[in-house]
């Protein structure tokens, strides 16, 4: 399975730094011919509520939210996992936190 996470100092930085990809949660994104980035992004920002984004995308600066989102994907079935990191202008940040936080805690428990 694939999901999508960003990591930042706290949740809202989270959210900004994974808000540009709200337009591929957008069905007719995948069926019109709509080729338009910005396009695409306006219908992200006018069809996808923050509370609907954040339940499908994994937006926190806590591990333990992480980790509880990527325990709850592997309940579902999924015995491989593909996380898309989208933490913005400091995607190594977020792979910095997955190696000293949340890989550990999900090692480990």
């Amino acid at each position: 399975m694939q999901s999508v996470f960003s990591y930042a100092p706290d949740d809202d930085q989270a959210l900004e730094a994974a808000r540009e990809w709200k337009g591929t949660m957008v069905d007719r994104h995948y069926t019109d011919d709509i080729a338009d980035p910005a396009q695409i992004h306006r219908n992200g920002e006018d069809e996808v509520p923050d509370e609907m984004f954040t339940k499908q995308v994994i937006c926190s600066s806590d591990a333990g939210t992480h980790v509880k989102r990527i325990r709850a994907i592997e309940k579902l079935g999924a015995d491989v996992m593909v996380l898309m990191n989208v933490s913005g202008a400091d995607p190594q940040a977020g792979l910095r936190f997955y190696g000293s936080d949340v890989l550990p805690a999900l090692r480990n428990g």
